[in-house]
């Protein structure tokens, strides 16, 4: 999955440091990165030596091995007396899946979730006042009335339903998502995420489960989420009664007619392709 990146070791400590040359600034705003496309063929992510003349004020993000990533936001480009501002292109977050090194690809989602996470925390939602950066730790800080805002991490459970030799996917409604994909939902105030499963899985297809086991976890960006992967079995009638406005199908799929997952990014295709290969109750 993306997030695995090794051997290369990802550091999300906050321990700004002053940015080297060949350091890394991701440029983000209102859900688009600036990339240099200069070689339209492979955008570059540019480093700090491509701006350090410049003088830009970033906020430090996170490391991997003994490289650091930076953000400067949208609203402070272009930077003042730079050239060839020209070839800088804004492209959607989601290019950064294609992004070789793997960990790049990583990193710039990573980033995303963070510039996405400051670009929303600039008034106080307790008093409404302006927030400052604190500058020891990943957090904003009102001035007045001394409330802290940390990153939002948002739960969702991921769910393999099993039926005997058969599996539950879905397509969502109203989405341009076209492929199947496994029942998810975000886990609400006061839930577990044994109790999320169970609900999602009846709000979504009208089935109950049981025998919910917890699989695997994964960070991901693109909705701010930590998702956390379960698969559980049928309790009961098989019947589908489907959630139309989240989901345009929910099927009973026979293993044997799963087409093989690409592996390399999201937990969900994880997942579905551990159950077609019959290793869904094997320990990792």
């Amino acid at each position: 999955m993306i997030h695995q990146i090794a051997p290369s070791v990802f550091n999300n400590q906050y321990k700004p440091r002053t940015p080297k040359p060949n350091d890394y600034i991701f440029i983000y705003g209102q859900n688009q990165a600036l990339l240099d496309c200069a070689n339209e063929k492979e955008p570059r992510v540019p480093t700090y030596s491509d701006f350090a003349e410049y003088n830009p004020t970033l906020t430090y993000l996170f490391e991997i091995d003994e490289t650091a990533f930076y953000l400067l936001p949208m609203a402070k480009w272009p930077l003042s007396g730079c050239p060839d501002t020209d070839k800088y292109k804004p492209q959607p977050i989601f290019s950064f899946y294609m992004i070789q090194p793997g960990y790049m690809a990583f990193a710039g989602l990573t980033a995303a979730h963070i510039a996405g996470w400051y670009e929303k925390r600039t008034i106080c939602g307790r008093c409404g006042a302006k927030l400052v950066h604190n500058e020891t730790e990943r957090k904003m800080d009102c001035p007045e009335c001394h409330n802290e805002e940390f990153p939002q991490i948002n739960p969702v459970v991921i769910v393999g339903v099993t039926n005997g030799d058969k599996l539950m996917l879905t397509k969502y409604a109203n989405r341009p998502i076209t492929h199947f994909a496994l029942i998810a939902g975000f886990a609400e105030i006061g839930e577990s995420f044994e109790e999320c499963v169970a609900r999602e899985v009846f709000e979504e297809v009208g089935i109950r489960v049981k025998n919910i086991r917890f699989y695997k976890s994964q960070p991901w960006a693109m909705s701010g989420s930590l998702l956390a992967g379960f698969y559980c079995d049928l309790d009961g009638d098989d019947k589908v009664i489907l959630q139309e406005d989240e989901l345009s199908e929910g099927v009973w799929v026979p293993r044997g007619e799963i087409p093989e997952q690409d592996t390399k990014i999201a937990l969900t295709a994880e997942m579905i392709e551990r159950f077609r290969i019959g290793k869904e109750n094997e320990p990792l």
